[in-house]
């Protein structure tokens, strides 16, 4: 007898049911033994191949968004500088104004001293400026280590010499006058 023949005696419903994961029994050495036909393989057509594409996909996205969380703690903090803008500053104000933002949870540093930030991440703090060049370094660190430094160089200009006691001043023309 060929497996077939056995099969359809024994399973009534195979010839109904002919086609794809169906159960086949046939008698070995007295037992009945059921086995599954295996389902033809599809060719990037169908359910199975939709499946496999939606299973990818969001591995994919699961991945992604266990990298993208990693990459945020392990990442330096971002550090804005609104005020002064120009890294390279001439000025005749004998203080500047250092303001920016990052993140919250950020502590930030000016020369050294720490500043107070607002929960917001934002942060202002005056500093004091001797005639010449003043380097400027601002550092924002998270609380794993990580920093990041921005630096600016302002320069405070002398007095100009028109406030020289040398020089002509417009009161004194008045009171002498040429002729």
């Amino acid at each position: 007898m060929t497996n077939k023949r056995l099969c359809n005696e024994l399973n009534p419903f195979d010839s109904e049911h002919e086609g794809r994961g169906q159960a086949h029994a046939f008698q070995l050495r007295g037992k009945y033994i059921f086995q599954s036909v295996p389902r033809p393989r599809s060719c990037g057509r169908g359910p199975a191949s939709f499946r496999w594409l939606i299973g990818a996909l969001s591995a994919l996205a699961f991945f992604g968004f266990i990298g993208f969380q990693i990459w945020h703690v392990v990442a330096p903090p971002q550090l804005v500088i609104d005020s002064p803008t120009d890294a390279n500053a001439v000025t005749a104000d004998p203080q500047v104004m250092v303001a920016g933002h990052t993140a919250p949870e950020v502590s930030v540093e000016i020369n050294g001293q720490e500043v107070f930030s607002h929960a917001d991440g934002t942060f202002a703090q005056p500093v004091e400026l001797q005639y010449g060049a003043n380097n400027i370094s601002i550092r924002a660190t998270k609380k794993h280590g990580l920093f990041t430094i921005v630096s600016r160089t302002i320069m405070l200009k002398a007095p100009n010499a028109a406030a020289s006691p040398l020089s002509l001043s417009p009161s004194a023309t008045s009171e002498h006058p040429l002729n």
